[in-house]
């Protein structure tokens, strides 16, 4: 066992012995292993089993005052993958009753899923806990965190009807909230056709990103552990990192977003990996923007296995249009920093295919 694996052993240690303390004592005692903790894991990740003691810590109610459970939430920096076992423990403390933690701690432990989910073991097991997940909604306190989850982790299979149903219900009774409208707009992608008596949908949430600096810090926390163990990046999957790129907000790429799927095909947005792009290749159906290959490494893969005359015009239209748009805007004298934002994706992309 090296230092830090014995400082963290120590301070967690320390902390379960403050935890059985009552009352301003337990408070006193637990300060200082837990400002250790945090900073051990802020500087080197968190095992699995640190992770999972912590864990334990976190879902089990009145052990600590709210700010100090918030604060080990936003330092739970997995070094390695998160296990099955985790995920399902946190699922589980989430609603409302006896032993349950409080709302602002689910809210922060649902934040964390969201912005861990692409370091999963296995994201299958959320898939498999969508009903339980789904019918936590009415839960106002957490809502908005769950409906990013949820849009995350949808695909065609978990669009059912009576799901359908109760977001519509649960939408109008709480006047169209934005992050009810942003999961039944994902709805809506995977069949247009029975949203398509319904109208505009309003205000809608977009699910970007809760904090790209925390996530640039877990990529430098597992960039480094991989190479430690002389093994690549555990937050690589596949050889790639999907979802998981800071947006611009001035960049010109569109999002993947198909809309014309049928009952047989299958959207890019479904796949997860290289072994779901192989399994379903030939349903596979293209996006509404075909230049947003430029922003998805596993479209990127699907365009130069598949190639065709099509796609290729679609893409070279695209970007003539896009010149010739920002031809004006320099003419006019209008800055704009999506040119030098599309170059950079086009290089990446002329990288990676190596045309």
């Amino acid at each position: 066992m090296d230092q830090v694996e014995s400082e963290m052993e120590q301070a967690l240690e320390e902390l379960s012995t403050a935890l059985e303390s009552r009352g301003k004592e337990r408070k006193s005692l637990a300060e200082a292993p837990l400002e250790q903790i945090c900073n051990i894991a802020y500087r080197h990740g968190l095992s699995e089993d640190h992770l999972d003691t912590l864990t334990d810590i976190i879902v089990r109610p009145n052990t600590l005052g709210t700010s100090a459970v918030d604060r080990l939430i936003k330092n739970l920096y997995p070094a390695g993958l998160i296990s099955d076992k985790i995920a399902v423990k946190v699922v589980g403390c989430l609603g409302q009753g006896v032993g349950k933690p409080a709302p602002s701690v689910q809210d922060g432990l649902l934040h964390w899923m969201i912005m861990t989910y692409t370091v999963m073991e296995d994201r299958m097991v959320l898939s498999s806990l969508y009903g339980a997940l789904f019918n936590l909604l009415d839960m106002i306190t957490i809502r908005k965190p769950l409906c990013h989850l949820l849009a995350t982790i949808t695909r065609r299979k978990h669009v059912r009807p009576f799901r359908i149903q109760m977001l519509l219900e649960l939408s109008r009774k709480a006047s169209n909230e934005p992050s009810l409208m942003g999961l039944i707009r994902v709805y809506k992608n995977y069949y247009p056709d029975v949203f398509g008596s319904i109208g505009p949908l309003g205000k809608v949430a977009t699910f970007s990103h809760p904090d790209p600096e925390w996530l640039a810090h877990l990529h430098s926390i597992q960039d480094s552990s991989g190479s430690k163990d002389g093994g690549r990046p555990m937050t690589t999957r596949d050889g790639f990192r999907r979802g998981l790129t800071k947006k611009n907000k001035a960049g010109a790429v569109p999002e993947v977003q198909t809309s014309s799927a049928t009952q047989t095909s299958i959207t890019i947005e479904e796949v997860d990996n290289v072994d779901d792009l192989v399994d379903h290749l030939e349903r596979i159906e293209l996006p509404n923007q075909v230049i947003s290959v430029l922003g998805d490494p596993l479209l990127q893969i699907y365009l130069s296995i598949r190639p065709s005359d099509t796609i290729r015009k679609r893409f070279h239209h695209w970007l003539v249009s896009f010149f010739e748009d920002e031809l004006r805007c320099i003419q006019a004298g209008i800055s704009s920093q999506k040119l030098s934002s599309l170059l950079e994706d086009l290089l990446e992309y002329t990288q990676f295919t190596k045309v």
